[in-house]
């Protein structure tokens, strides 16, 4: 029995970590409607379009998911720790709220910022590393 590597705990926790906050943002996506008419009560906006908000953000959340799990089975950041860790940090984050924005029913707003951060923010780091490491591999060749 020997140590561990940090890669073979913190790669399992990011690939949890990041199903955990898809498994979130599917749930809202699945019962849209009950979530909008709860929004629409809290707001006072329209129904429609409330909805139309919503469905947009969490699919544009859903590609950023495929972008993430992308590069992740690629192999382009999986030995890059401080990637990783953010990552993980940002998508325990985007899980919970995400959670409490479907319990609490919270303005589109708060989900809006909540997309930006946890979702957005990861998946360009990805893209960014995604490029980076095609562009450095194939320049050795």
């Amino acid at each position: 029995m020997g140590f561990m590597r940090s890669e073979e705990v913190t790669l399992p926790m990011r690939f949890l970590v990041t199903t955990a906050h898809l498994i979130a943002v599917v749930t809202l996506l699945f019962d849209l409607d009950a979530l909008t008419a709860q929004v629409v009560l809290t707001e006072g906006s329209e129904f429609a379009l409330t909805r139309q908000r919503l469905r947009g953000l969490a699919a544009a959340s859903l590609a950023c998911f495929g972008v993430e799990y992308l590069g992740l089975f690629a192999g382009a950041s999986i030995f890059m720790r401080g990637h990783t860790l953010a990552c993980i940090v940002l998508h325990f984050l985007g899980a919970v709220v995400t959670a409490l924005f479907y319990a609490r029913a919270w303005a589109v707003g708060a989900f809006a910022a909540a997309a930006a951060l946890f979702s957005y923010v990861p998946a360009t780091i990805e893209a960014l590393t995604l490029l980076y490491v095609l562009r450095v591999s194939a320049y050795s060749y």
